[in-house]
């Protein structure tokens, strides 16, 4: 009798699927957050949690919804194998109605996945398993994922017709005219001088879709980053084409809040300083990236 009474009190503390999932989810969401102070520790214990339900409950309703937070907490914790796993795993259970409503974004991740580990023979495989997304999770985010399988693949045609087809206003609209910008950046070739000898490529088509990036809306951080990597390309191509007035002008649109392009941009404005003979502000540059960031 006293055993039975443990046993039915402990089956009544017991967390239910659903509670599990939602301390998952709460767990993964707090470590993406900005300026999240225990990412790594939050990531695994959201790992583990999600976990218990995908080996322990895996014929609930639930299963699916935590294979794929699962996934997305081992891809931002960059367990990127472990990552593949689970998305690989969602898209060969796209028939059971569970699992259908992930299958879009998880092949859209196996694309940031082959990227990440510079694994490009695999999207050949990811190509296969887009065919297989309903027409109906077929979005902006697919599409833009499809565009970078092809530019990763320098098959820079079909890269720009995927890119194009993202629509205005999308989540990804800014990311797909950055694209298409480093298509054009990449289909840039040499002019011809008066003497007949070669020189150096013509990026003008590429600074101006660079250029038509920075027109887009900053509304949000990554769009914000995305922007400042736009004015990041047009001060390389100008250093290229030694327009270091120009170049100038680019760098200093990066923004401040950027951290990692802003350093990076100092160092590289100092530089430009340097073609243009102005040393004095080369090592003023200089000087802000070395406060900026002393151990660069």
């Amino acid at each position: 009798g006293s055993v039975q009474s443990v046993v039915q009190r402990t089956q009544s503390q017991l967390v239910t699927v659903e509670q599990r999932l939602a301390n998952g989810e709460l767990l993964y969401r707090t470590a993406v957050a900005p300026n999240s102070k225990s990412r790594a520790e939050d990531l695994a214990r959201a790992e583990l949690v999600l976990s218990e339900i995908v080996e322990g409950f895996p014929d609930t309703r639930n299963a699916s919804d935590a294979m794929f937070l699962r996934g997305e907490s081992y891809y931002a914790g960059e367990e990127y194998l472990s990552a593949r796993r689970d998305y690989r795993t969602i898209v060969d259970k796209g028939n059971d109605p569970r699992y259908q409503q992930y299958v879009g974004r998880a092949v859209a991740r196996l694309v940031d996945v082959a990227i990440r580990l510079q694994d490009f023979a695999s999207l050949d495989e990811v190509f296969q398993k887009m065919n297989q997304v309903p027409p109906s999770q077929v979005d902006a985010a697919l599409t833009y994922a499809r565009g970078k399988a092809y530019y990763f693949k320098k098959d820079y045609a079909n890269a720009n017709s995927s890119f194009a087809s993202v629509p205005n206003g999308a989540l990804y609209t800014h990311q797909a005219r950055y694209f298409q910008a480093l298509v054009r950046m990449k289909e840039a070739k040499p002019e011809t001088g008066a003497s007949g000898t070669a020189q150096k490529a013509n990026y003008r088509p590429a600074i101006e879709a660079f250029r038509a990036v920075t027109d887009l809306p900053p509304d949000t951080e990554e769009h914000r980053h995305v922007i400042d990597l736009a004015w990041m390309a047009m001060g390389r191509l100008f250093y290229e084409m030694e327009q270091y007035q120009q170049a100038v002008e680019m760098y200093n649109h990066v923004g401040r809040d950027d951290k990692a392009e802003f350093d990076t941009m100092l160092y590289e404005l100092a530089w430009t300083f340097v073609r243009l003979g102005d040393v004095q502000r080369a090592e003023r540059a200089l000087e802000v990236l070395s406060i900026s960031n002393p151990e660069s």
